[in-house]
């Protein structure tokens, strides 16, 4: 009866996979076990070559030094001598030939590992030194064995290898043992002929300690072999001196070599080679075994990869027949169903990959859902289309879809209340051609937004007017898009009606222009009071300082007191203009900041200077004190020199008699930051006042009855200022006890000057006075009168007569030569009639403005050069920048 075994396709598949998978696997790793086998012993033969070659060479060191201590003693005369005597001496010449031989020999005894030299003679003397002394117990056996080997070898050394020691009384009975015979040449005679043989014994003990420490690894044993076969050297003591198996030194041949053997049941790897010089061999003994063993670990490795191999191939071909084997059978099943009809037929083979398997599941599955499959795809189809009906229909912006000639085809509700056209009104239509907007409009949009070029692929957006059917015109803005659909270009539009907006905008427009209408009038009216203020100021002013100088004579005490309270209320108006102006070229944005370096200590004593006389009155202590009196650092001086003096007057005008105001400067070099703190013990604030402190125009005691003058604008001017300079203003107050105002700014250690050259440009003078001294000699005295020698001429040009008066009077009493020109064109005139050496030259002049005076000023040679000093009340921003580029050479305002 024939066995026949049904196997699955599993178990073929599992079989299969196993042949094709872990076959090669396994014949790799054989492979990989028995190179790395033949790698490690190549190398382990290398190795041990290099080892026993080395070892050899040391070896062959220590017998040429023997060799070289042998041929110095054959070589003395003195020793050839003494042997060469036949006949027997005298007891005292037998000692003193002794004890000079024992006294050569010593000088050669300090070889390291030398245990002992000795000489015989043929008539039996012996000369020795060595270890001990004591020479009572001669092995003369062995000496004479020694003795007939020398002879057979003379004159040559001989290299007997291990020996017992001749001397029994020694501590090293084995002994490396060379000998020579020592020979002599006859007086008279060519020959020559022995007298005695040489002895020289190295331990044994230094050899194997050097030797001991040479590791070849487990097992394996490193030998030294004497030409009589005997170990100088075995790693066990007791075996030193002992013959080595005859098989394995017959195995030796040649100088030097590699070879397997089995010794003991056990192969081992031989490795040798012999010295030319002494003919010891030098011999490795490594059991294949230990090689093999480190070959084991990739042969283990292999083999634990065979053994995971096969569990992987085995889950892994079990897991894939039964994705292959499981989807035929489900299918086998559908079809019995399918054939028997009954229910389940319908329902869907699960797919299971994209294989044939999973192909052939996938077209059974397409067969069953082809009718469920379309009946589906028709209904979302007429949900889809619902949806982009209702999306195009509800869309609250205007869509209108237009072909490639520009007719409408499609538009939604949105579009109907935009034009009040209904769609079938425009379908088909052109925008001209229903009227919604002109012929040439249609042609520029379609030039602009529905051609190719410009919109397929990519959203244009454009705005323009149509008229809808009730006549009213309506700003539209659109945004087109170039699609193609079923191969034939469209532009799908959405229009969205701005009129609203465009009616927002042009109020904007028209608001901001009133805006900025309302800004020129105030600019306007700004320059103007302050001109028309600061003209009649610069004449109290001016008058006022001459007066005080006495330059028109000698005044009382009442009188001079009545004009310095009228210089003091004209520079008290005058400061209330340039805090005006100052707030307002801040909130413009047109204040510019004059950046300089400037010591900051000689700030604070020139911002002291200013409230000193106020303190004085009031018995005010002031004080200044610095972290760093060197200080410098880069800042509008002017600007830092009007914060502080403000903040300063404060502190002065709000302490009682008999108070203390304090100016402390701190640099924070670290965190790049200077502090300038005025500390008072005034009257001090509430919390609630502090919060309306730096409002412009704003006083925290307003009423009628209030005690401290001013407008509300310093502190306010004071906080712009910092943030102009990247800084900040900070307080902190006690109600009755004080107050602290905090000026932070940035500090940065200043870049090194650039000095300019001398008398660049003049000094900016603050009143006349200054302008007088800064036009006049260094020598010049500071209060001359009238009789005055003249100095030079200055040409000015002025058309107010009050301001005429005050210059020209205090300018010749300074002994000048003051020449009028009452407009610019008179200037010109003056100027080309005698060239002054200083001009100094109103702005705001009839016929002839002072800007365009002094640009013809500089295109006449003779004035091209002489400085020329815009003297102006004009003080706005821009000012100064226009007298600068006309040609001016310094810029002063009145007063």
């Amino acid at each position: 009866m024939q066995l026949r075994i049904n196997l699955t396709l599993t178990h073929k598949f599992i079989a299969f996979l196993l042949l094709a998978a872990v076959l090669p696997l396994l014949i790799v790793g054989v492979s990989a076990y028995q190179v790395s086998r033949t790698i490690v012993r190549e190398e382990a033969i290398r190795f041990t070559q290099i080892l026993v070659d080395a070892q050899r060479d040391y070896l062959d060191l220590q017998s040429k030094q023997i060799a070289s201590l042998i041929a110095n003693l054959v070589s003395v005369e003195e020793i050839t001598e003494a042997l060469a005597i036949d006949a027997q001496t005298d007891p005292y010449t037998s000692l003193a030939t002794q004890a000079r031989i024992g006294y050569i020999l010593d000088g050669y005894s300090n070889l390291d590992g030398l245990v002992s030299i000795d000489i015989f003679t043929l008539r039996g003397d012996h000369y020795h030194v060595g270890d001990t002394l004591d020479v009572s117990r001669l092995r003369t056996d062995v000496i004479d064995r020694l003795l007939l080997e020398a002879r057979a070898h003379s004159p040559n050394v001989v290299w007997l290898g291990i020996e017992e020691n001749i001397n029994a009384s020694s501590n090293q009975q084995h002994v490396i043992t060379a000998a020579r015979m020592v020979m002599s040449t006859t007086r008279g005679s060519a020959t020559s002929e022995p007298v005695g043989v040489l002895l020289v014994n190295s331990s044994a003990d230094d050899l194997h300690a050097h030797f001991q420490h040479v590791n070849l690894g487990a097992g394996a044993l490193l030998l030294i072999i004497d030409a009589q076969g005997r170990a100088i050297y075995h790693p066990d003591p007791a075996l030193q001196g002992s013959v080595i198996n005859a098989s394995i030194r017959e195995s030796l041949q040649g100088p030097s070599g590699t070879l397997t053997k089995v010794i003991d049941g056990q192969t081992m790897l031989l490795t040798y080679t012999t010295s030319s010089l002494s003919g010891w061999t030098v011999l490795s003994v490594v059991p294949i075994a230990t090689l093999n063993a480190r070959a084991a670990t990739i042969g283990l490795t292999v083999l634990l990869a065979f053994a995971v191999a096969c569990i992987i191939v085995g889950f892994a071909a079990t897991f894939a027949s039964r994705l292959i084997v499981i989807p035929l059978r489900d299918l086998t099943r559908h079809l019995q169903l399918l054939q028997e009809s009954r229910p389940g037929w319908e329902t869907p083979l699960p797919v299971r990959g994209t294989d044939e398997i999973g192909e052939l599941s996938r077209w059974f599955n397409t067969f069953l859902e082809t009718l469920s499959a379309r009946s589906r795809a028709e209904e979302a189809l007429r949900e889809s289309e619902e949806q982009n009906r209702l999306l195009f229909e509800e869309s609250p912006d205007a869509v209108v879809l237009f072909d490639d000639g520009g007719r409408v085809e499609q538009l939604n509700r949105a579009f109907e209340r935009l034009t009040g056209y209904r769609a079938e009104q425009l379908t088909g239509q052109t925008l001209d051609a229903t009227g919604l907007v002109s012929h040439e409009q249609f042609a520029d949009l379609r030039a602009s937004i529905l051609t190719p070029n410009q919109v397929y692929n990519r959203l244009t957006t454009a705005e323009f007017r149509l008229t809808d059917a009730q006549g009213a015109v309506r700003d539209v803005g659109v945004r087109v898009f170039g699609l193609t659909i079923h191969g034939h270009r469209h532009y799908l539009s959405t229009m969205r009606d701005i009129t609203t907006e465009k009616q927002v905008e042009e109020t904007l427009r028209r608001a901001n222009a009133e805006l900025a209408r309302a800004g020129r009038t105030k600019d306007e009216f700004l320059a103007n009071m302050s001109h028309e203020l600061r003209t009649p100021l610069n004449a109290i002013l001016a008058l006022s300082e001459t007066l005080q100088e006495q330059i028109t004579g000698p005044l009382n005490e009442r009188q001079m007191t009545s004009l310095y309270h009228i210089e003091s209320s004209g520079r008290h108006l005058l400061a209330l203009i340039n805090d005006i102006l100052d707030i307002s070229k801040v909130e413009a944005g047109r204040l510019e900041l004059q950046m300089d370096i400037v010591e900051v200590a000689e700030v604070c004593q020139a911002s002291l200077v200013f409230v000193k006389e106020l303190a004085l009155k009031k018995s005010v202590k002031v004080g200044l004190q610095l972290n760093d009196p060197m200080a410098e650092m880069e800042v509008d001086s002017r600007r830092l020199k009007q914060m502080l003096v403000n903040l300063l007057s404060n502190a002065v005008k709000f302490t009682p008699n008999n108070g203390q105001v304090r100016l402390e400067v701190k640099v924070d070099a670290a965190a790049e930051v200077i502090d300038f703190r005025v500390r008072d013990t005034g009257i001090g604030m509430a919390p609630e006042d502090i919060v309306r402190l730096f409002q412009p125009f704003l006083q925290l005691d307003s009423s009628l009855s209030r005690n401290h003058e001013g407008t509300g604008l310093g502190l306010a001017l004071v906080r712009r200022l910092a943030e102009l300079h990247g800084g900040s203003v900070t307080v902190e107050s006690t109600p009755g006890q004080g107050s602290c105002f905090t000026i932070t700014l940035p500090y940065h250690p200043p870049p090194p000057l650039e000095v300019p050259p001398s008398g660049a440009a003049l000094p900016a003078p603050t009143s006349e006075a200054d302008l007088a001294r800064s036009v006049l000699p260094s020598d010049h005295p500071a209060g001359g009168g009238l009789s005055a020698p003249t100095r030079g001429q200055i040409l000015l040009a002025e058309d107010n007569e009050v301001n005429i008066m005050a210059i020209e009077d205090y300018l010749h009493a300074k002994g000048y030569q003051v020449v009028v020109a009452h407009n610019g064109r008179e200037a010109l005139e003056r100027a080309d009639e005698s060239p002054p050496d200083v001009i100094l030259m109103d702005i705001q002049m009839p016929e002839m403005d002072g800007l365009e005076a002094i640009r013809r000023l500089r295109a006449m040679p003779d004035c091209a050069a002489t400085p020329v000093i815009a003297l102006t009340a004009l003080a706005m921003p821009g000012d100064r920048e226009r007298c600068f580029t006309a040609g001016a050479s310094e810029y002063m305002t009145k007063p």
